[in-house]
């Protein structure tokens, strides 16, 4: 039976706090600043880190290259004082926006993601707290990549890297085609930790995938949807319990990834039970209550029929057909 699977990513290997697809949880201290041959002081210089990183991957350009998109890190440096200059600087509601590109563009595409946090909100039913992010976007691979080596050396090669620190979020990308998909996963990352949500691994990602998708067909991806598709036609229908299982992991695969996507999708896209069994749990762990396990929270119906269910939600997006269920 086939795999539809992209080439096995590189996982980095961070933070006992880490909470990213795919690394070991190990302590990493270090202090942020620029490239040396980007000649502006910045925000970042001296920043104290305090929380982890969230590893994920995507294509890079028009192949599916194997590479990290983002990691957690932890750290404890004091705080210093800079004087930040940037190229260009400017706030867009929740979002604090840095960067070295020249590109005039990039602050109208920066724009569209003035929405995510209402998206978020809309589709959990929940409300987003410390909702103030600082998106930095370098002008290209190589500054990146420098960026990378020099303050966190030894970490595979990634597209955009998510910090939360003792203030706002930090998130890192640099100019790209797929720049403005790869913002969004990270800050759904980053908004769902500030508001002190402790989600499993697989869910953590899952919504990132979801979320990354600017469009209003959330059951919809421009990769995950057709390798599902693909998947189902042998017979491979993914389970809530496959996660469960092993609740506590700290990697994913590219297959993980996928299957986590595709529950999120089904569960919000489904009908009204199931996406408020979600919703219901996410809260939980927000509050910190018991949350138990999300598979127990859906009717005993809704658990016997999963896989019909499962296989009309995702066959029928092909079509356009699907008529959900109240």
């Amino acid at each position: 039976m086939p795999e539809y699977d992209t080439p096995r990513r590189k996982y980095c290997s961070l933070g006992p706090l880490s909470r990213a697809n795919g690394f070991s949880r190990e302590l990493l201290t270090t202090g942020i600043i620029l490239p040396h041959q980007v000649p502006y002081p910045t925000v970042l210089s001296g920043i104290a880190l305090s929380f982890a990183v969230v590893c994920s991957s995507h294509a890079m350009g028009q192949e599916q290259a194997a590479v990290d998109r983002a990691s957690f890190v932890q750290a404890s440096a004091a705080p210093e004082k800079s004087n930040p200059s940037w190229p260009a600087s400017w706030s867009a509601g929740w979002l604090q926006v840095h960067t070295t590109t020249t590109d005039q563009q990039l602050a109208t595409w920066t724009h569209r993601l003035t929405t995510l946090p209402i998206e978020i909100e809309q589709a959990l039913a929940i409300k987003l707290e410390n909702a103030n992010i600082r998106l930095v976007v370098l002008a290209n691979e190589t500054e990146f990549d420098h960026y990378l080596k020099k303050n966190f050396p030894g970490l595979p090669k990634r597209r955009a890297l998510f910090v939360q620190n003792r203030g706002p979020g930090l998130v890192f990308t640099y100019m790209h085609s797929d720049w403005l998909t790869d913002a969004r996963h990270e800050c759904t990352h980053a908004l769902l930790h500030a508001s002190g949500i402790k989600l499993p691994l697989w869910l953590d990602e899952g919504l990132a995938e979801y979320f990354e998708v600017e469009s209003t067909e959330k059951g919809s991806h421009p990769t995950h949807r057709h390798a599902v598709e693909s998947q189902l036609r042998y017979g491979q229908v993914v389970q809530i319990e496959d996660f469960e299982q092993n609740q506590n992991a700290t990697t994913l695969s590219p297959k993980e990834y996928r299957d986590a996507w595709s529950i999120v999708a089904f569960l919000l896209n489904h009908n009204e039970e199931s996406k408020n069994a979600l919703r219901a749990y996410i809260e939980d762990l927000r509050t910190g209550a018991a949350a138990g396990l999300l598979s127990r929270r859906l009717p005993a119906k809704s658990r016997s029929e999963w896989r019909d269910n499962y296989l009309q939600f995702f066959r029928s997006q092909s079509t356009g057909n699907y008529i959900g269920t109240r």
